[in-house]
Formats: C-alpha cells, structure tokens, sequence
C-alpha cells in the first residue's frame, strides 16, 4: 500500500513530521540542527514535529548539557500507540454501553416528554436522523399493526440507499412496508428483492416529490430532491391515526400499479 498523506493522517502524522523520521532513521541520530538542514525545514519545525514523533512512540531523545541528540526509534513501535487507542476505545464502548442503558431507562418511562416536532437539514444531518430514530418509529409501530405506511419520492431511496439497505437487512420478517410511489428504474430493479416491501406506482405522469411516512404515532416527511435535503418529524397520535386511515383507503385504489 502506498503511503499517502491521507494515510498518514489515519496513523495521526502529517508530510513534515513522515520527512523528519524518514530522514532520522536513514541518519541513525541527528540533533535539530542537522534535521533541519537535511529536510530543509526551519528548526522551530523541526523541534515541534520531534517533540510530536516522541509522543507517538517514534523517536528518542538522549538531553545532553548543551545540546539534545534525537534517535529514531524502529517502525513497529507506532503499534504500541494504536494498542492504547484500542484499549481508550474499549474503555469507551463499555463506558458508552452504561451510558445507554441508564439512559434508556428515563425515555422508557411514561412521563417522558417526547418533542412533537423535530428538523434536520443536510446529507449528513439525514442520516443521524433516520438512524437516532429507527429504533423509535419500529417500536411504534409494533404497538400497532407492524406496517409502515406512507408515500416514497424514489429519489430518497437513490440518496439514501445504503441506510435502508442496512434497515431492510435487520428488519424484523413480521414488519412490512406499504408504500405508494413513482415509477422509476430504482423500483423496477428493487421489486420483490425485499421481504415484506410492496411498493405500489402511480399510473401516469403524477410524481411524489418527497416522502411521507407513517410509523405508529410519527410522521417522517423528507425532502431529497433539493438542496440541502430535509426531515420533519411530528409526534402525534390524532394525526398519525388519521393518516394511517387515509393510506389505509389509498392503498386499495386501482390507480395505482401492483
């Protein structure tokens, strides 16, 4: 593999700090002094990327009177550095897991105070959302009839379709996705390739420009076809229960194809 900068950036170095061990190691021991001339780099530059390159485990310093000598130390030694950042990141996890189940147990209390309206903008900030709240709407809608109704702009499922892949691929067989949507290549391709999904497409011209869900008692309205991408999501019983209804009739429309 080659070694690039965006390489390097993973292994915690930049260029400058690669050129001085490179150059240390091919010297044996240097001081500042030498390092910068031999890199061509100004001794300021020097001292802080040794200073960095003793952090990380890769070089030595023997301090004398006047003078310190640097030594580089042999490659495998950055393994050392990444074994301390999978035992941070262990430390972590098992710190994260208490977090979580604490956590969880005030949002599954009844008194838990659920916002009626949420937004999100951006790519980025889509995605958070459908994962954040995955586990919400599923959980809703088990409590009712384990169906997820609603319309679908084929182009959400273009933009984001390694999100639902991941859904479709851990979704429960008893959950089953009853959507209205437009005719398109991406659900010619996708038809009957996921269990429990029926996707019916209206006849015509008539185009969904957006997504409209329901989840028990959320609706998830998203936009991806313009720029920035954007979610609502509203928690509410009375609306949601009036929506469900309504898809509920649409759904048996002969308008549309099976």
């Amino acid at each position: 593999m080659q070694i690039t900068n965006e390489n390097l950036e993973l292994l915690g170095l930049n260029k400058t700090e690669f050129l001085i061990y490179t150059s240390l190691s091919e010297m044996g021991k240097a001081g500042a002094h030498l390092l910068s001339k031999r890199t061509a780099k100004k001794r300021t530059t020097v001292y802080s990327c040794l200073d960095s390159l003793i952090n990380k485990g890769l070089v030595t310093v023997e301090k004398g009177k006047s003078s310190s000598i640097f030594s580089a130390n042999r490659p495998e030694s950055i393994l050392n550095e990444i074994e301390k950042e999978k035992s941070i990141l262990s430390k972590k996890e098992l710190i994260a897991n208490d977090f979580i189940k604490q956590i969880s147990a005030l949002f599954d209390t009844q008194s838990r105070n659920i916002p009626k309206i949420k937004y999100v903008e951006g790519i980025e900030g889509v995605n958070n959302f459908l994962t954040t709240n995955l586990p919400l709407w599923s959980d809703s809608i088990s409590e009712y009839d384990n169906v997820w109704w609603g319309y679908q702009d084929h182009t959400f499922v273009e933009e984001y379709f390694d999100w639902l892949d991941r859904y479709w691929k851990n979704k429960s067989d008893s959950v089953r996705i009853q959507l209205l949507s437009n005719e398109s290549k991406t659900e010619k391709v996708l038809k009957s390739k996921v269990k429990g999904r029926k996707i019916k497409t209206l006849k015509g011209k008539l185009d969904f420009t957006s997504t409209i869900w329901v989840c028990g008692d959320y609706i998830i309205l998203i936009v991806a076809r313009d720029n920035p991408h954007y979610a609502f999501q509203i928690y509410d019983k009375v609306f949601s229960a009036n929506l469900r209804m309504l898809f509920q009739v649409f759904w048996e429309f002969k308008k549309f194809n099976e």
